[in-house]
């Protein structure tokens, strides 16, 4: 079972079809992995670890760090983007804002063994003060992007048409709520009629700061 096992820290919090179906796996497939924790037939269990970046003999128990087959470091570079999530403003500019400005170097199995796969990793730059006393203006944010369905209350980094923020999510019979850490700042609800209008860019995982 330790295919099966190590598989379940890969999807981490994602649905486990909804992962598989992103990675190319036929559901019949997955569903004899998941259920009777079967090992693949070689042209899936490829798919998986490159779909994941992790190596087929870890995949299989025959080693102890997740790294890539072609990789022999033990860190993964992260980019961070020119990404701003804003405090209440901050419009998008996808053919600026997505290019990489530098790569932060995070351990293989720091990550994995959180669920983040490094190929749906980013960094961004928080803005402003609605998130105080919890994340602060200018922190770097560690974006789990293959979270993308507020499945859990937790930090979202969210797209509200073209405005991009970092909220607190609390998920609703009928609606959504983002929340603001910093009291002074109102929390905004949206309603089911509005919930077309947000997309959830990714889970925020970690945040650092300089000093």
């Amino acid at each position: 079972m330790i295919f099966r096992e190590r598989l379940a820290k890969l999807i981490g919090e994602e649905k486990p079809f909804v992962w598989a179906k992103r990675a190319g796996i036929p559901s019949a497939t997955f569903t004899r992995i998941w259920k009777d924790g079967a090992v693949p037939k070689a042209e899936h269990l490829l798919r998986i670890a490159d779909f994941a970046g992790v190596s087929v003999d870890w995949l299989l128990g025959r080693e102890t760090t997740p790294r890539q087959e072609e990789e022999s470091a033990e860190f993964a570079l992260i980019p961070k983007l020119g990404v701003r999530a804003a405090a209440g403003a901050g419009a998008l500019n996808y053919e600026v804002d997505m290019q990489p400005e530098a790569l932060l170097a995070f351990r293989l199995d720091w990550l994995h063994e959180r669920g983040i796969s490094p190929k749906h990793a980013a960094i961004i730059t928080a803005y402003g003060d609605s998130m105080e006393p919890t994340i602060r203006h200018g922190d770097a944010l560690l974006v789990n992007t293959a979270i993308n369905q507020p499945r859990a209350e937790g930090i979202y980094v969210v797209r509200v048409e073209e405005m991009l923020l970092v909220k607190r999510i609390a998920i609703g019979l009928d609606h959504i709520t983002l929340i603001s850490d910093n009291p002074a700042i109102q929390d905004e609800v949206i309603t089911r009629d509005r919930l077309g209008d947000l997309h959830i860019v990714g889970r925020v995982v970690w945040f650092g700061r300089e000093i």
